[in-house]
């Protein structure tokens, strides 16, 4: 997992398998910033995404800032975007 940051945007490059093993990792990458701060996870090499993945991305939006949190997620292969959409995640972060 890496981050870039530019004055704007952090961006969040995820890898592998997004599961529970992760979530430390994941924790700390953006628990860094304060709330407010825009997201953008890069799913370009994400190549599965278990419950326990969006359980993430659930904990992660109520930490960042809940209803105002600003996380984009990007560059979804088409199963892990079919995924957002039937479990409803675009209702609550923007798929680019």
């Amino acid at each position: 997992m890496t981050t870039k940051t530019d004055s704007k945007v952090v961006t969040i490059h995820l890898e592998g398998v997004f599961d529970y093993n992760k979530r430390l990792e994941f924790r700390k990458t953006y628990a860094a910033y304060p709330p407010g701060t825009v997201f953008e996870l890069d799913f370009s090499k994400v190549d599965s995404l278990d419950s326990s993945g969006l359980g993430m991305l659930l904990v992660m939006r109520e930490q960042v800032g809940g209803e105002k949190a600003n996380i984009s997620f990007i560059n979804c292969k088409p199963d892990i975007r079919h995924l957002f959409q039937i479990s409803q995640f675009k209702e609550l972060f923007h798929l680019r």
